[in-house]
């Protein structure tokens, strides 16, 4: 049986000096300015141990959304000042306290867990009384099911496996999608100046098949990157296909 207080011994535990003045100006019970959800610093590391979080970035702003769900004098506005601050006022060094996209997406999931608890107000509890008491026992006792715990964690890996996946793919479509654009941009500037010469009917304008070649070529490789096999069709046979022989029977004749 292992009892709250020595799971508190086992996590790391960050020291009250050690917390940032700006964080306890909001996240502080004791501050004047407090928001809700406000939590000592013992219950908030009681708090890890009874949820089953570690002491990530995003594990930190899973809590602090779960104060702040489960205090039914939360509002809008309160969430949106909590965001604002731990997203661009928070320091960085020489501990990061400030959140990132997975630290919001965090808070949510903590904030709407939290607020499925109506019995009590996690930041109230005298934890101190609870020491040495089972750790699963305090969970039963707080109606903190392991499944839901479970399912949370499973919903945080797969949502994290679906970003590292997305972030893969992105960057891929997009230099692709930039290839076949300049190949286009640089199609339609070609066939631009090709026709523009042939159609000024001066000494040089049987080098406008050169540009229109040249567009026509370039509309090919856009087509194929596109995979676009009417377009394939259509640039090789036609647009090349005359192109060439309007070189050949204007340039080379």
């Amino acid at each position: 049986m292992v009892t709250l207080q020595q799971q508190l011994s086992i996590i790391s535990l960050d020291k009250p000096e050690d917390i940032p003045q700006i964080v306890r100006l909001l996240e502080n019970p004791q501050s004047p300015v407090a928001l809700p959800g406000a939590i000592t610093l013992y219950n908030h590391d009681c708090l890890h141990v009874l949820l089953e979080q570690k002491n990530s970035p995003e594990e930190e702003a899973f809590i602090v959304g779960f104060c702040m769900g489960n205090d039914p004098a939360t509002k809008r506005i309160h969430v949106f000042i909590l965001k604002f601050f731990a997203r661009y006022i928070y320091p960085k060094h020489p501990k990061n306290y400030r959140f990132n996209k997975d630290c919001l997406l965090e808070f949510d999931r903590g904030f709407y867990y939290g607020k499925t608890f109506k019995e009590f107000r996690f930041n109230r509890i005298n934890f101190f009384r609870y020491a040495n008491n089972s750790v699963d026992k305090l969970q039963e006792h707080f109606g903190i099911s392991k499944q839901n715990l479970l399912q949370l964690r499973l919903q945080r890996v797969l949502e994290a496996k679906a970003r590292i996946k997305k972030t893969r793919i992105i960057p891929k479509q997009t230099r692709l999608n930039r290839s076949i654009n300049f190949f286009k941009w640089s199609s339609s500037i070609c066939a631009l100046v090709g026709g523009g010469l042939l159609a000024s009917n001066i000494s040089y304008s049987k080098f406008g098949f050169v540009g229109l070649a040249m567009s026509s070529s370039q509309l090919l490789v856009a087509s194929l990157l596109a995979k676009d096999k009417t377009m394939i069709i259509y640039s090789a046979s036609v647009f090349l296909g005359v192109d060439l022989l309007g070189i050949y029977r204007w340039v080379f004749s």
